[in-house]
């Protein structure tokens, strides 16, 4: 039997869309979605973002 939804994961839009999990202090960001085919969606691991991020000298970026 199928479990689990039918519906894709990822719709056009999405791109750049944080993946935010539950986690023991409360959310979590845990990824940014980055593309998508049919059931499949793809995203990147925020640590590996934020070592982009800190390869570039942006390290010390906060949300405003």
């Amino acid at each position: 039997g199928m479990t689990g939804s039918v519906a894709p994961p990822v719709h056009p839009g999405d791109s750049g869309a944080w993946v935010i999990q539950d986690g023991p202090a409360g959310p979590r960001w845990c990824a940014m979605v980055v593309g998508g085919s049919g059931p499949i969606g793809y995203a990147v691991f925020a640590e590996n973002i934020m070592d982009w991020l800190k390869s570039k000298k942006y390290g010390s970026l906060s949300v405003a």
